[in-house]
């Protein structure tokens, strides 16, 4: 039998096609900042997925027509580990320059081995990896022992607004990943 770490690994290789729809789906709603105020539906989106997956999600009000989105699987062993949060905002910046696109921002491009959408690195990309994980994990039966929290917030391109609110009520992880640009890094915060 092979490992968790195999399993997961053939899976990603073997279900690429899936991460790319998922962000096509994500980089379709125009979440652009400012103005902001346009979340909701893809908060609403990504909270329909968290679900599917066997999260228990918390959503909240956070500016008009913006939602924070708070997403927690059971491990399986949670008292006896530490809980992992993935944090990743669904906002994006200004589109200042939309004449000097070629093709539509809000639809995904793949060009060789580059994607074109506005967000692909900053931050759809990171939001659609981790949602995806989250359906392998699901597909595939795997528990992780800790718990497993995932955060969806808006203002990030003006203050991380979203993150810091979300921090003060509480939700501090042990360990909190962030897969932010410059690709491919990944900022890791402990406490």
């Amino acid at each position: 039998m092979s490992s968790i770490k195999e399993q997961l690994l053939t899976a990603i290789d073997t279900h690429q096609e899936q991460l790319l729809e998922q962000l096509d789906r994500l980089v379709m709603f125009n979440t652009v900042s400012p103005p902001a105020r346009n979340t909701t539906p893809i908060q609403d989106a990504i909270t329909a997925q968290l679900k599917q997956n066997g999260f228990t999600t918390t959503e909240q009000p956070f500016y008009e027509q913006d939602r924070l989105v708070s997403g927690v699987k059971k491990g399986s062993a949670s008292a006896d580990y530490h809980s992992l949060i993935l944090n990743g905002h669904v906002d994006v910046a200004a589109l200042e320059n939309q004449d000097e696109w070629h093709t539509d921002p809000f639809k995904l491009v793949k060009h060789d081995d580059t994607l074109i959408g506005r967000g692909v690195s900053d931050m759809k990309g990171a939001v659609a990896a981790d949602l995806f994980i989250f359906q392998l994990l699901d597909d595939l039966n795997i528990t992780l022992p800790g718990d497993l929290k995932f955060q969806s917030v808006v203002g990030e391109e003006l203050g991380e607004a979203g993150t810091k609110t979300l921090l003060k009520q509480g939700e501090k992880p042990i360990l909190r990943l962030l897969a932010t640009p410059p690709a491919p890094t990944c900022r890791v915060r402990a406490g």
